[in-house]
């Protein structure tokens, strides 16, 4: 069997899989009353738009349109297709190994332009009608996106070779602010240069091609292409599991002593029952980039809504709600990460507990109350 052959095998068993995993949440009742009704519905709304652009367009400004294609782009992701018995076959007949990696890069580069065409394709009523960009413009604009993909593909595959863990997702944390201010840069000062764009993109594809080329013969790192490739294989079950309350992906700690308080240092002075539970709710939660990630993911996507949706009255109903969310959200928190240990578990009816449980949800929930209100100010005053 070909290498082609077995890309194609695995790419109609990745198939099947996510099929099975979409099933597992879309039934009949949700693809008929949720699904392909909200399908028809923005069908209708998209090409209302072709027609006259919503109101709220004029708030829609180029670089925004680019942070929401640069996004798209961020998420471009390599996948190998290689698996475990591959150590036994494939490292045999190392030719065979060779091109199927690159086939697969093949894949994920032809996957990561659909990607970001579709998003052109959505941005293409406020390009053309708003902007009006001529047809080379537009292309040009999709062309830069495709280029950055293929760049940001290259350096998550590299960055993952030598880092693990926190350090390398700090390093792509920072990776991407320096390119998301740069895209704001570049959109706000030279959009009407195309050629700019033709140059960006052609840097950014050779230094991925450059990257990337060494990683295509050698079998140097086949164990982290396997770790890599199950993460991928399972990212859409672990989305689902990461949004029920009944599931949750258990985080795999391969440190012998956490990297915060390792020695378990007391935080408060006070011998008392609440500042007990307090200690307890705090190193759990900060030891755990499942418990905190989840509470900075909530607060950034409300605070991505807040910035995008652009009558007032929604941003206040948004901010609202979200304060009732929070708290709620906390206090299932605190109830999951209490109750699930046993120090906690055993004075759960005591008056501490539910004192100390109000003042948790109070101080993580002001916070977050604090900082979207003063992004839902600055907000307002950069478009009066």
């Amino acid at each position: 069997m070909s290498s082609l052959a077995i890309l194609f095998n695995r790419l109609l068993q990745d198939f099947r899989f996510q099929y099975k995993v979409v099933k597992m949440v879309l039934d009949w009742t949700v693809l008929l009353y949720i699904v392909v009704p909200g399908l028809v519905i923005a069908g209708f709304i998209y090409r209302s738009w072709w027609v006259d652009l919503p109101a709220w367009g004029e708030f829609v400004y180029l670089p925004i349109i680019a942070v929401f294609i640069y996004f798209i782009s961020w998420t471009s992701r390599y996948r190998t297709f290689v698996k475990e018995a591959d150590e036994v076959f494939l490292l045999k007949h190392k030719l065979k190994y060779f091109n199927l990696k690159k086939w697969s890069y093949l894949y994920s580069l032809i996957k990561s332009t659909i990607s970001i065409i579709i998003a052109v394709i959505v941005a293409l009523p406020f390009l053309t009608s708003k902007y009006s960009l001529s047809f080379s413009e537009i292309i040009c604009f999709m062309l830069l996106f495709v280029g950055f993909s293929f760049c940001i593909m290259a350096i998550k595959m590299i960055l993952s070779s030598y880092w693990t863990g926190w350090i390398e997702k700090l390093l792509l944390f920072g990776i991407f602010v320096l390119f998301l201010v740069g895209t704001i840069i570049l959109f706000s000062n030279y959009v009407f240069v195309p050629v700019y764009f033709i140059g960006i993109s052609f840097l950014f594809t050779a230094m991925a091609f450059i990257l990337v080329n060494r990683r295509f013969h050698t079998t140097r790192y086949f164990l982290q292409e396997i770790t890599k490739e199950n993460e991928e294989r399972l990212r859409f079950i672990n989305l689902i599991f990461g949004a029920s309350p009944g599931f949750e992906k258990q985080k795999i700690i391969k440190r012998k002593q956490p990297l915060l308080f390792p020695q378990s240092q007391k935080i408060f002075m006070k011998n008392l029952a609440p500042f007990g539970f307090y200690e307890l709710f705090i190193k759990i939660i900060l030891r755990n980039t499942t418990y905190f990630g989840g509470y900075f993911k909530l607060l950034g996507v409300t605070a991505f809504a807040i910035m995008t949706v652009p009558p007032l009255y929604l941003k206040l109903f948004i901010l609202i709600g979200f304060s009732f969310f929070i708290w709620i959200w906390v206090g299932y928190l605190w109830d999951k990460v209490i109750l699930s240990n046993p120090i906690g578990k055993q004075y759960r009816n005591h008056d501490a507990f539910f004192s100390a449980r109000k003042k948790a949800e109070f101080y993580l929930t002001l916070p977050a109350i604090c900082i979207l209100s003063v992004i839902l100010i600055v907000n307002l005053i950069l478009l009066s």
